[in-house]
């Protein structure tokens, strides 16, 4: 460690000593679970600020200023659209618009607040039915579906500033953050992964299963994760018995396994270190009830009530079921379902975790797991205590300064080995988030 950061350090652990009467985790105070009302959301951007989705027929966007249902509009003629995704920063939603008759001619849009939908084109006249299902960190390239007549040819598309170029076959489900890797869903009944130096890479499946189905990528595009079905060749959800699956290129494709009370897995997004894996769980005897899980080295899957409520203090009284295709955003502190209340009521439900909590749980679960010492651990744990009890004390700058310690830690044990690249950048990520929380500008 630099002298300057060593001196730093010394120096505030000296000064706020006294406050710490053991290193257990400081009070989180972004830590809420909030109802959205009735409809269908399918995407959210970082710290759960912008959420998309549809209801009664339209585009819709929720935002945490407004908390109302903003109606995004159609294409042209269309009088219905749906929105399937939104940018990490919130200021790009991607999905279709169609006619009265429904989803038969689909237009593939972009919607962003200056600019409003805007059509993206699709390679040929031919394709007439075209989906958009993944967008970058900043909205600049989205990724789906391109589709002729009768499924007479589909293929997998990507949009840029540039235009638009077919990726083969099948149809694209997710993209990192920079654009640069797409998970696709093609011909073989497999997952692959694109990339511009590789093209299409098939992942494989699971030992015994039919095939394997991509719902999401991590954004630096190392860790893709969706399900592998051991029962039918067809994708459409929730079709029992399946398995949720974590693929990256030093361990291939792992199944997350299925709880001893359900019969299917099947994961549906990942934090942007690709350490957090959410999805649904289903019964065979109830095919279209799902359950939410949330997935991580050290507890495994479990139910997304469970952990909301045991490990985040989170009161869910009202919820009889917190479940659906779950989303998570990038960033790791927004996760959004369907579910039931305890009234009998539908609706959508939006689970805000701060970064602090995150960071402090990911610690113990890194400890567990053995990827760091408690020692380590501990020197984290503290960095991370003081920046947030100086930011308590409105002392916005030398937080900001204890934040820069607690990352330079953060890279000094990866570089040093003691850390896996995976558990570094969700711990970046959240540090980083945590800073933005406070405005830091340095």
């Amino acid at each position: 460690m630099p002298k300057s950061h060593r001196f730093l350090t010394i120096f505030v652990q000296a000064i706020l000593l006294g406050h710490f009467a053991t290193l257990g985790h400081a009070a989180s105070e972004l830590i809420d679970l909030v109802d959205l009302g009735q409809f269908d959301a399918r995407g959210v951007s970082n710290g759960g600020q912008v959420v998309v989705g549809d209801a009664e027929g339209h585009a819709v966007r929720w935002t945490a200023t407004t908390r109302v249902l903003e109606k995004l509009g159609a294409i042209g003629t269309d009088t219905q659209s749906i929105a399937w995704r939104v940018s990490a920063d919130g200021s790009t939603i991607v999905g279709d618009s169609f006619g009265p008759s429904g989803p038969g001619l689909t237009h593939a849009f972009q919607w962003t607040q200056s600019e409003g939908m805007v059509e993206l084109a699709p390679p040929s006249e031919a394709y007439v039915i075209n989906n958009p299902w993944g967008v970058s960190a900043d909205g600049s390239v989205v990724v789906g579906m391109c589709r002729q007549e009768n499924w007479t040819e589909m293929v997998a598309t990507r949009w840029t500033n540039g235009g638009v170029e077919v990726l083969g076959p099948g149809w694209a489900n997710a993209v990192s953050a920079d654009g640069a890797v797409v998970a696709v869903n093609g011909d073989g009944n497999q997952a692959y992964r694109w990339t511009e130096t590789n093209g299409l890479v098939g992942l494989g499946s699971l030992p015994d299963s039919l095939g394997s189905w991509a719902s999401a990528v991590s954004a630096d595009g190392s860790v893709v994760v969706g399900f592998a079905s051991f029962s039918s060749t067809d994708p459409s959800p929730p079709v029992a018995p399946r398995e949720a699956f974590r693929w990256t290129p030093g361990e291939g494709m792992v199944g997350l396994g299925v709880p001893s009370d359900w019969d299917s897995s099947a994961a549906t997004g990942v934090s942007g270190g690709g350490s957090l894996v959410v999805g649904y769980l289903v019964s065979g005897d109830q095919p279209y009830v799902a359950d939410g899980f949330i997935w991580d080295p050290a507890n495994g899957m479990r139910p997304i009530k469970q952990v909301l409520a045991d490990d985040f203090g989170i009161d869910v009284s009202d919820w009889e079921q917190l479940g659906g295709e779950l989303a998570i955003s990038p960033d790791g502190t927004a996760i959004l379902g369907n579910g039931t209340k305890t009234n009998g009521e539908s609706g959508t439900w939006l689970a805000r975790l701060s970064p602090v909590s995150l960071i402090e749980r990911y610690l113990d679960g890194l400890v567990t797991t053995g990827d760091l010492t408690r020692r380590q651990a501990e020197v984290l744990s503290f960095e991370l205590g003081i920046a947030q009890t100086l930011y308590n004390r409105f002392r916005r700058r030398p937080a900001c300064v204890a934040m820069g310690a607690f990352a330079f830690q953060v890279q000094n044990y990866r570089r040093r080995g003691l850390l896996n690249a995976v558990a570094a950048q969700d711990l970046s990520t959240w540090g980083k988030s945590f800073r933005t929380e406070m405005g830091c500008t340095f």
